[in-house]
Protein backbone atom coordinates (compact mmCIF):
# COMPACT_ATOMS: atom_id res chain seq x y z
CA UNK A 1 0.00 0.00 0.00
CA UNK A 2 1.46 3.58 -1.08
CA UNK A 3 1.99 6.84 0.76
CA UNK A 4 0.81 9.98 0.78
CA UNK A 5 3.97 12.54 -0.11
CA UNK A 6 3.07 13.94 3.80
CA UNK A 7 3.23 10.54 5.44
CA UNK A 8 6.36 9.47 3.43
CA UNK A 9 8.00 12.92 5.05
CA UNK A 10 6.76 12.37 8.52
CA UNK A 11 8.12 9.22 8.44
CA UNK A 12 11.16 10.39 7.02
CA UNK A 13 11.37 13.06 9.88
CA UNK A 14 10.91 10.21 12.01
CA UNK A 15 13.23 8.32 11.61
CA UNK A 16 15.95 10.81 11.27
CA UNK A 17 18.96 11.01 14.17
CA UNK A 18 18.09 13.69 16.80
CA UNK A 19 21.49 15.83 16.07
CA UNK A 20 20.95 18.57 17.93
CA UNK A 21 21.74 17.24 21.52
CA UNK A 22 25.20 15.48 19.61
CA UNK A 23 25.90 18.80 18.46
CA UNK A 24 26.26 20.72 21.48
CA UNK A 25 28.06 17.71 23.06
CA UNK A 26 30.49 17.82 20.63
CA UNK A 27 31.12 21.63 20.49
CA UNK A 28 31.36 21.32 24.21
CA UNK A 29 33.97 18.50 23.87
CA UNK A 30 36.00 20.63 21.07
CA UNK A 31 35.48 23.85 23.34
CA UNK A 32 37.34 21.96 26.22
CA UNK A 33 39.95 20.25 23.97
CA UNK A 34 40.79 23.96 22.54
CA UNK A 35 41.37 25.91 25.97
CA UNK A 36 43.34 22.65 26.97
CA UNK A 37 45.97 23.04 24.04
CA UNK A 38 45.84 26.43 24.78
CA UNK A 39 46.90 25.89 28.55
CA UNK A 40 50.11 23.24 27.48
CA UNK A 41 50.79 25.88 24.46
CA UNK A 42 50.76 28.82 27.37
CA UNK A 43 52.49 26.13 29.91
CA UNK A 44 55.60 25.34 27.22
CA UNK A 45 55.63 28.91 25.80
CA UNK A 46 56.40 30.16 29.59
CA UNK A 47 58.76 27.52 30.40
CA UNK A 48 60.70 27.61 27.16
CA UNK A 49 61.65 30.91 27.99
CA UNK A 50 62.21 30.30 31.30
CA UNK A 51 64.91 27.68 29.96
CA UNK A 52 65.95 30.28 27.59
CA UNK A 53 66.45 32.80 30.84
CA UNK A 54 68.27 30.24 32.73
CA UNK A 55 70.18 28.74 29.93
CA UNK A 56 71.87 32.82 29.12
CA UNK A 57 72.23 33.26 32.64
CA UNK A 58 74.35 29.82 33.33
CA UNK A 59 76.52 31.18 29.67
CA UNK A 60 76.96 33.97 31.05
CA UNK A 61 80.65 35.36 31.15
CA UNK A 62 80.36 38.72 31.89
CA UNK A 63 78.20 40.50 35.03
CA UNK A 64 74.82 41.42 33.94
CA UNK A 65 75.58 45.11 35.91
CA UNK A 66 79.14 45.30 34.62
CA UNK A 67 79.84 48.85 33.89
CA UNK A 68 79.76 49.97 30.02
CA UNK A 69 83.94 49.23 29.82
CA UNK A 70 83.11 45.85 32.17
CA UNK A 71 85.81 46.98 34.37
CA UNK A 72 83.48 47.04 37.32
CA UNK A 73 80.28 45.83 38.49
CA UNK A 74 77.89 48.87 39.19
CA UNK A 75 75.52 49.30 42.59
CA UNK A 76 72.05 49.16 42.35
CA UNK A 77 72.24 49.59 38.40
CA UNK A 78 69.55 52.51 36.68
CA UNK A 79 69.16 54.50 39.83
CA UNK A 80 71.44 57.19 39.55
CA UNK A 81 70.14 60.30 38.80
CA UNK A 82 71.46 62.51 36.07
CA UNK A 83 73.64 65.08 38.58
CA UNK A 84 74.47 61.64 40.69
CA UNK A 85 78.27 62.76 41.96
CA UNK A 86 80.70 59.40 40.47
CA UNK A 87 81.62 56.82 43.23
CA UNK A 88 84.52 54.30 42.55
CA UNK A 89 85.31 51.24 44.92
CA UNK A 90 89.21 49.65 44.19
CA UNK A 91 88.87 46.54 46.82
CA UNK A 92 90.83 43.12 47.20
CA UNK A 93 88.81 40.50 49.48
CA UNK A 94 91.77 39.60 51.03
CA UNK A 95 93.14 43.24 52.09
CA UNK A 96 92.23 43.83 55.81
CA UNK A 97 91.36 47.71 55.67
CA UNK A 98 88.89 46.79 52.89
CA UNK A 99 87.28 45.11 55.13
CA UNK A 100 87.83 47.95 57.98
CA UNK A 101 86.32 50.61 55.37
CA UNK A 102 83.80 48.36 54.17
CA UNK A 103 82.72 47.77 58.08
CA UNK A 104 82.31 52.05 58.45
CA UNK A 105 81.77 53.13 54.83
CA UNK A 106 79.75 50.17 53.22
CA UNK A 107 76.33 50.87 54.42
CA UNK A 108 76.92 54.48 53.70
CA UNK A 109 77.96 53.97 50.24
CA UNK A 110 75.58 51.49 49.38
CA UNK A 111 72.61 53.78 50.82
CA UNK A 112 73.98 56.28 48.51
CA UNK A 113 73.35 53.68 45.28
CA UNK A 114 69.69 53.06 46.19
CA UNK A 115 68.79 56.94 46.73
CA UNK A 116 70.22 57.36 43.48
CA UNK A 117 72.35 60.31 44.62
CA UNK A 118 75.99 58.42 43.50
CA UNK A 119 77.03 56.04 40.53
CA UNK A 120 79.03 53.02 42.72
CA UNK A 121 81.31 51.07 40.70
CA UNK A 122 82.77 48.38 42.43
CA UNK A 123 86.00 47.47 41.26
CA UNK A 124 87.66 44.23 42.42
CA UNK A 125 91.55 44.09 42.49
CA UNK A 126 93.26 40.55 43.07
CA UNK A 127 96.93 41.70 43.52
CA UNK A 128 96.75 40.00 47.36
CA UNK A 129 96.88 36.37 45.47
CA UNK A 130 100.40 37.14 44.25
CA UNK A 131 101.70 38.47 47.89
CA UNK A 132 99.78 36.05 50.09
CA UNK A 133 100.66 33.24 47.40
CA UNK A 134 97.01 31.75 47.11
CA UNK A 135 94.25 32.31 44.56
CA UNK A 136 91.51 33.75 47.30
CA UNK A 137 91.11 37.10 46.03
CA UNK A 138 90.42 35.70 42.23
CA UNK A 139 88.05 32.55 42.83
CA UNK A 140 86.36 34.93 45.62
CA UNK A 141 85.94 37.61 43.13
CA UNK A 142 84.58 35.11 40.41
CA UNK A 143 82.08 33.92 43.00
CA UNK A 144 80.96 37.53 43.44
CA UNK A 145 80.08 38.36 40.11
CA UNK A 146 78.51 35.15 39.47
CA UNK A 147 76.04 36.06 42.42
CA UNK A 148 75.53 39.57 40.16
CA UNK A 149 74.14 36.96 37.42
CA UNK A 150 71.70 36.02 40.28
CA UNK A 151 70.67 39.01 41.61
CA UNK A 152 72.78 39.01 44.70
CA UNK A 153 75.72 40.69 44.01
CA UNK A 154 75.58 43.41 46.95
CA UNK A 155 74.50 40.77 49.51
CA UNK A 156 77.17 38.27 48.96
CA UNK A 157 79.82 40.95 48.42
CA UNK A 158 79.03 42.00 51.87
CA UNK A 159 79.25 38.70 52.90
CA UNK A 160 82.93 38.07 51.89
CA UNK A 161 84.24 41.09 53.77
CA UNK A 162 81.98 39.81 56.91
CA UNK A 163 83.27 36.04 56.65
CA UNK A 164 87.17 37.70 56.53
CA UNK A 165 90.03 35.09 57.85
CA UNK A 166 91.51 37.19 60.88
CA UNK A 167 94.70 35.64 59.70
CA UNK A 168 95.36 36.71 56.46
CA UNK A 169 96.87 34.56 53.75
CA UNK A 170 94.47 32.13 54.80
CA UNK A 171 92.01 32.60 52.25
CA UNK A 172 87.99 31.85 51.89
CA UNK A 173 87.21 27.60 51.36
CA UNK A 174 85.55 26.69 48.22
CA UNK A 175 82.24 25.87 50.74
CA UNK A 176 81.99 28.93 51.85
CA UNK A 177 82.04 30.05 48.48
CA UNK A 178 79.71 27.73 47.03
CA UNK A 179 77.55 27.45 50.04
CA UNK A 180 77.89 29.40 53.58
CA UNK A 181 78.20 33.22 51.50
CA UNK A 182 75.48 32.34 49.29
CA UNK A 183 72.86 31.31 51.94
CA UNK A 184 73.88 34.62 53.82
CA UNK A 185 72.84 36.57 50.82
CA UNK A 186 69.95 34.71 50.09
CA UNK A 187 70.55 32.58 46.90
CA UNK A 188 67.77 29.66 46.95
CA UNK A 189 66.37 27.36 44.84
CA UNK A 190 67.34 27.61 40.82
CA UNK A 191 69.09 30.74 41.73
CA UNK A 192 71.87 28.95 43.88
CA UNK A 193 71.88 25.95 41.06
CA UNK A 194 73.23 28.58 38.27
CA UNK A 195 75.47 30.47 41.00
CA UNK A 196 77.69 27.57 41.88
CA UNK A 197 77.59 26.50 38.53
CA UNK A 198 79.01 29.32 37.40
CA UNK A 199 81.45 29.62 40.97
CA UNK A 200 82.60 26.44 39.76
CA UNK A 201 83.32 26.71 36.20
CA UNK A 202 84.89 30.02 36.82
CA UNK A 203 83.00 31.65 34.20
CA UNK A 204 83.93 35.20 35.69
CA UNK A 205 87.03 34.38 35.67
CA UNK A 206 88.30 36.14 32.73
CA UNK A 207 85.92 39.82 33.97
CA UNK A 208 88.04 39.52 37.20
CA UNK A 209 91.60 39.18 35.37
CA UNK A 210 90.34 42.33 33.58
CA UNK A 211 89.09 44.69 36.28
CA UNK A 212 92.40 43.82 38.14
CA UNK A 213 94.30 44.97 34.61
CA UNK A 214 91.90 48.06 34.26
CA UNK A 215 92.54 49.02 37.85
CA UNK A 216 96.75 48.82 37.77
CA UNK A 217 96.35 50.89 34.33
CA UNK A 218 94.52 53.26 36.14
CA UNK A 219 97.04 53.90 38.66
CA UNK A 220 95.51 52.15 41.48
CA UNK A 221 98.57 50.32 43.64
CA UNK A 222 96.89 49.88 46.97
CA UNK A 223 93.27 49.24 48.48
CA UNK A 224 91.00 50.40 49.72
CA UNK A 225 91.09 53.18 46.91
CA UNK A 226 88.08 55.27 46.53
CA UNK A 227 87.32 58.10 44.02
CA UNK A 228 84.41 61.03 43.70
CA UNK A 229 84.47 62.21 39.92
CA UNK A 230 87.98 60.67 39.33
CA UNK A 231 89.64 62.33 42.21
CA UNK A 232 91.46 60.27 44.96
CA UNK A 233 90.41 60.63 48.41
CA UNK A 234 92.87 59.80 50.52
CA UNK A 235 92.64 57.00 53.47
CA UNK A 236 94.15 59.87 55.96
CA UNK A 237 91.08 62.42 54.66
CA UNK A 238 88.76 59.78 56.45
CA UNK A 239 90.24 59.76 59.55
CA UNK A 240 88.28 59.87 61.90
CA UNK A 241 84.86 60.55 59.60
CA UNK A 242 82.13 58.39 61.03
CA UNK A 243 79.57 56.86 58.90
CA UNK A 244 77.16 59.12 58.96
CA UNK A 245 79.06 61.95 57.86
CA UNK A 246 80.49 59.96 55.07
CA UNK A 247 77.77 61.17 52.37
CA UNK A 248 78.39 64.80 53.25
CA UNK A 249 81.84 64.87 52.90
CA UNK A 250 82.01 62.81 49.51
CA UNK A 251 79.31 65.59 48.56
CA UNK A 252 81.42 68.13 49.48
CA UNK A 253 84.54 66.60 47.54
CA UNK A 254 82.27 66.00 44.21
CA UNK A 255 81.65 69.72 44.26
CA UNK A 256 85.55 70.80 45.67
CA UNK A 257 87.88 68.22 44.44
CA UNK A 258 89.76 70.14 46.99
CA UNK A 259 88.09 69.04 50.06
CA UNK A 260 89.63 65.58 49.20
CA UNK A 261 93.04 66.89 50.57
CA UNK A 262 93.83 65.86 54.06
CA UNK A 263 93.81 69.12 56.03
CA UNK A 264 97.73 69.31 57.66
CA UNK A 265 98.43 68.69 61.38
CA UNK A 266 99.31 71.67 63.61
CA UNK A 267 103.13 69.47 63.89
CA UNK A 268 103.13 69.55 59.86
CA UNK A 269 101.66 73.37 59.55
CA UNK A 270 104.92 74.81 61.49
Amino acid sequence: MSSSPQDRKAKAAAAAPKANGSRVVIVAVVTVLVLALAMIGATWAYRSSQSSVDQAARSATTPPNANADKTGIIIDNGKAKADAMKLDLYFDYQCPICKQFEDVFGGEIEKMAAAGTALVTYRDMTFLDNNLRNDSSARAGNAAACADVVGAYKGYHDAIFANQPATEGQGYTDDQLLNTFAKDAGITGDKLTTFQQCVKDGSMKNFVTGTDAAASKAGVTGTPTLKVNGTTVPLQRLAGVTSAQFPALMEQIAKDPKAATPAASPAASQ
